[in-house]
């Protein structure tokens, strides 16, 4: 079983901030929200996670302190080759798709 995090979410968003040094103040995060998608695109790609007959996520929003808004997506697959596959999807999917829009 593998769980999918959003740990290169949270780079992205940290990537560039300052630290807490000297007087910076610490980055603080306040859940907006939680609850359950179905993926529709990664569904019609043939994903599927664990216990679902689709691709089925739960997530959190939270708002940072420095107004950034991050959403964390999480499940189980069960192979790490189709976690690894999603991954690579979801992040063409997010960033590639959005570009040519």
């Amino acid at each position: 079983m593998v769980r999918i995090s959003a740990a290169l979410t949270i780079m992205l968003l940290l990537t560039g901030l300052p630290g807490n040094s000297e007087g910076k103040k610490a980055l603080t995060f306040q859940t907006v929200s939680m609850g359950e998608i179905v993926d529709k695109a990664a569904t019609d790609a043939g994903f599927r996670t664990r216990y679902w007959s689709e691709a089925h996520f739960g997530f959190t929003t939270f708002k940072a302190s420095s107004g950034n808004t991050l959403a964390v997506f999480y499940d189980d697959f069960r192979k790490p080759e189709e976690a690894k596959r999603f991954c690579s999807f979801a992040v063409h999917e997010n960033i590639c798709t959005r570009r040519a829009n």
